[in-house]
């Protein structure tokens, strides 16, 4: 889940409370599993550490295939 840049802080952490709220609810980590879909509950910072980290991963990927194609 995203929000603007510039959402205050404080309905960032109403919304996380409410999304790990409803993460832990079994139905709803079903409805995800049956999507096809991994859920995590956290904080903010633990998502823009994880976005951070994958944006690394597919960097690097694309460079690696991109430089292997020239």
């Amino acid at each position: 889940m995203f929000a603007p840049a510039g959402t205050p802080p404080e309905i960032v952490g109403h919304l996380n409370a409410a999304i790990n709220k409803a993460e832990a609810t079994a139905s709803v980590r079903q409805l995800f599993a049956d999507l096809g879909v991994a859920t995590a509950a956290g904080t903010p910072g633990e998502a823009a550490k994880s976005i951070t980290e994958l944006l690394a991963v597919q960097n690097s990927l694309r460079s690696a295939v991109l430089g292997k194609a020239r």
